[in-house]
């Protein structure tokens, strides 16, 4: 496979990604008119319904053969529970923000994987990995606070979900890195659909959770389950670019492309919001709109700086 084509499947991986964060705004936003309510329901559906169709899947991947060490097999089962915590934060933050500043940022990613390197591994930083660790922490708080009046605290609480849901995320990827180097990658991720499973059988324990997920699907039902289904879809499409751009390019490249996806899923914002605001919320009014292009590019030179 030729670079040129690599670079365009990274592309491709945040379009994706964008286009999924923007399905996640609408279902927190429409599913039903209690947005908690949405959030317990799709935590359900993300968990118990995917882990169910997604383990046969990469069980049949692995060969069947799905041995692994103990310590292993629990620590992707915690993974899993961890990513469903991670997404029930990003919805929550999704609620009370539109797509484009819970997206930037989760460009905090890398930062936070930079972290267990130094204190594990004994790498350190360079002068300019550290300003560009800084830029993106500066953007990503500046964009999480609105420029309007009055909707301060709730951009706040937003921006702490949003956080909280990166350090989640990037305690998920370190688990699922740790154990990916010493098993199967589809044995893993059969114990990681474990994981996901168990969390959606916790929920369906949780009366609200229950009640949740079954209003949802009286109310919407194939709607509902096919938008996830299309979600989840864009989802993994992207990972699978992701991987195959991995395995072509630099992956400090690819994290650099990966950086355009608060840029993109801005774009969208922006054209859906004009074509369709039943459907899109984004804030594009002239203040908001300058600084969330400023704190876009300036989240895009952080990584630039810490990745070349």
């Amino acid at each position: 496979m030729s670079e040129t084509i690599a670079i365009i499947l990274a592309i491709g991986a945040a379009v994706m990604w964008s286009i999924s964060g923007h399905i996640d705004k609408y279902l927190v936003k429409n599913s039903s008119r209690d947005a908690e309510k949405n959030i317990k329901g799709l935590l359900v559906f993300s968990s118990f319904a995917i882990g169910l169709i997604a383990f046969p899947i990469c069980f049949a991947l692995a060969n069947f053969n799905i041995a692994m060490s103990w310590q292993n097999i629990l620590i992707s089962i915690a993974a899993g529970m961890i990513y469903i915590t991670s997404t029930g934060l990003y919805l929550k933050a999704m609620k009370k923000n539109d797509a484009t500043m819970v997206v930037t940022m989760f460009q905090l990613i890398p930062v936070f994987l930079y972290i267990p390197s130094v204190v594990f591994y004994g790498e350190s930083f360079t002068l300019r990995q550290l300003i560009g660790a800084i830029i993106i922490l500066a953007a990503a708080i500046r964009i999480g606070i609105s420029p309007q009046k009055g909707r301060r605290e709730g951009k706040y609480k937003a921006m702490l979900l949003a956080l909280a849901g990166v350090i989640c995320i990037s305690i998920y990827y370190m688990m699922m890195d740790y154990v990916i180097r010493q098993e199967s990658y589809f044995a893993c991720l059969s114990w990681y659909q474990v994981g996901l499973i168990i969390t959606g059988i916790i929920m369906l324990c949780m009366k609200g959770s229950r009640k949740a997920f079954r209003s949802i699907i009286k109310r919407n039902g194939k709607a509902f389950v096919g938008i996830n289904l299309l979600n989840e879809g864009f989802n993994e499409t992207g990972v699978v670019f992701e991987h195959v751009a991995n395995s072509v390019l630099p992956i400090a490249l690819v994290n650099i492309i990966s950086g355009l996806q608060g840029a993109i899923t801005f774009i969208i914002g922006i054209i859906g919001t004009k074509l369709s605001p039943k459907h899109f919320s984004e804030k594009i009014d002239r203040r908001t709109f300058i600084v969330k292009t400023v704190c876009i590019l300036l989240s895009i030179v952080g990584l630039v700086l810490i990745f070349v």
